[in-house]
């Protein structure tokens, strides 16, 4: 008779920590796949699942509503703000991503036009520099400025290595 009080006792015993675990699972969050804060969306999402990059930085600190720099500075890479300059190189210094070499207005006399040529270095992502020469035509009759004066233009005033494009 006692080994069967016994038996329930730990039938009961195994059924309410089952009943436990499951109410504790059911509060648990679920995975984000995402790469952001999750304590945006779950406050102990990080008592659950593994530490990373934003739960080591420290508590968490949510974006202004009216803050229009970055959506979210907390998800930013790096904190400081010289990082958060769309200009910055990522290797350390200031790059800028282009540099304008020359802009020459051009007037063509038989056209109520004129031509705008701007040369540019732009920097690629392997740091290897592009030079683009930029032809605009610009005014009531710009449309009717014929494609070869546009080349010849692009040819007198846009340096021998530019890719030069008609815009």
């Amino acid at each position: 008779m006692q080994t069967i009080s016994k038996f329930c006792a730990a039938l009961f015993t195994a059924a309410g920590i089952l009943i436990a675990t499951e109410a504790a699972a059911a509060s648990r969050p679920s995975h984000c796949p995402s790469n952001h804060d999750h304590r945006a969306h779950d406050a102990n999402y990080y008592d659950y699942y593994g530490a990373d990059r934003y739960s080591r930085a420290g508590d968490y600190q949510p974006a202004s509503r009216y803050d229009n720099r970055r959506s979210n500075r907390y998800d930013n890479r790096r904190g400081r703000r010289q990082y958060n300059d769309r200009n910055y190189g990522g290797r350390g210094y200031f790059r800028p991503r282009s540099e304008v070499v020359f802009r020459r207005n051009i007037d063509l006399r038989r056209f109520s036009a004129y031509v705008t040529v701007v040369e540019e270095n732009y920097w690629t992502r392997s740091g290897r520099v592009q030079r683009v020469c930029s032809v605009v035509p610009k005014g009531r009759d710009a449309y009717n400025i014929p494609r070869q004066r546009l080349s010849r233009i692009a040819q007198n005033n846009c340096s021998r290595h530019a890719r030069v494009q008609y815009l």
